[in-house]
């Protein structure tokens, strides 16, 4: 609905100047964005990791530090430059639908699978505004389930990213 005495500011992000920069998705590349606090990003990070540990994926975490292994590399807190450049290289992204970095990802015209972190309403509502551009995942159960077929999910993300892109990108 709009309202007519509004002003639309449109996409607030940190990626706003960094638009329009071209790099190649790297094949087999997951990245996880772990948020929220301390405690929970690490949690996060461990359980959606995992979930792509059974894949041939190189997986990247961002916000959270774990061991490395020979497929998962972390940064704690990359610079926004870095941050891009992992949403705009990587083949799979998974991450909260937090306000913030649903507006990133949109921004950096990129879709995700976005699981609601549990008793967040407001990310509940916001993944399901938006289910049209992402692929939801209620928990790290249901993103097995979709890693389990993870070309129809490559397929369903790239849908997605049209549809984010339509919606988004092209004003």
């Amino acid at each position: 609905m709009m309202v007519p005495n509004a002003i639309y500011i449109g996409l607030l992000s940190r990626f706003s100047k960094m638009k329009g920069r071209q790099l190649n998705r790297k094949s087999q590349s997951v990245l996880v964005i772990a948020s929220g606090p301390a405690r929970h990003r690490r949690q996060m990070a461990i359980d959606y990791a995992r979930v792509f540990t059974t894949t041939s994926s190189d997986i990247t975490v961002v916000g959270a530090e774990l061991n490395e292994t020979s497929n998962i590399s972390y940064y704690a807190s990359p610079p926004d430059d870095i941050l891009y450049t992992l949403i705009m290289e990587s083949e799979i992204i998974v991450a909260a639908s937090g306000y913030s970095t649903l507006m990133d990802l949109c921004s950096a015209g990129r879709s995700a699978i976005l699981v609601p972190t549990r008793g967040q309403t407001e990310q509940n509502y916001l993944a399901n505004v938006h289910k049209e551009s992402f692929v939801i995942a209620q928990n790290s159960s249901e993103l097995q389930l979709l890693v389990s077929d993870i070309e129809r999910l490559k397929e369903n993300l790239k849908d997605r990213e049209r549809n984010l892109i339509e919606r988004f990108c092209q004003k």
